[in-house]
């Protein structure tokens, strides 16, 4: 049979509860359907910003799976069973911010079993601040620009 295609990428968004981790990752696949094609998951200028959800992309010649929630391991290990599915060459997800956490001990169990580095942004802001929206948009393109 055919060899499975193994994921190169992870990124990640990780903080504590309610600190724009899901509409950051929501900004993040707007952009990504602007830039390429939606394989999978609802449309992301329609779905609302503060909603948990997994989307899969095609951009520039990667599949990329992006999954808006991460505060459980259960969640975290979701996410990866359907990008493995789905053949994601990049996932990007959502975490807490603490080792020791059990969606930061998933992920890196994920990562460890693939060889690969998790690539971190921790968003360190409180969710009240006026800017915050700015703040996330601003994160969601740097994620874009890197893959």
């Amino acid at each position: 049979g055919k060899g499975r295609k193994m994921m190169k990428r992870i990124f990640t968004v990780s903080g504590i509860m309610n600190c724009g981790k899901t509409h950051t990752l929501n900004y993040l696949a707007q952009l990504l359907a602007s830039a390429g094609t939606r394989i999978d998951g609802p449309n992301p200028m329609t779905h609302p910003l503060n909603t948990d959800t997994q989307y899969v992309f095609e951009v520039k010649g990667q599949r990329v799976g992006v999954g808006t929630s991460g505060d459980t391991d259960w969640v975290i290990d979701e996410h990866f069973k359907k990008f493995d599915a789905f053949g994601c060459d990049v996932v990007i997800v959502a975490c807490r911010s603490r080792k020791g956490t059990a969606s930061v001990d998933a992920l890196e169990r994920q990562a460890i079993s693939r060889g690969v580095i998790v690539d971190y942004t921790t968003l360190m802001w409180n969710a009240s601040l006026p800017r915050l929206i700015v703040v996330e948009q601003d994160v969601a393109r740097r994620i874009a620009s890197r893959i």
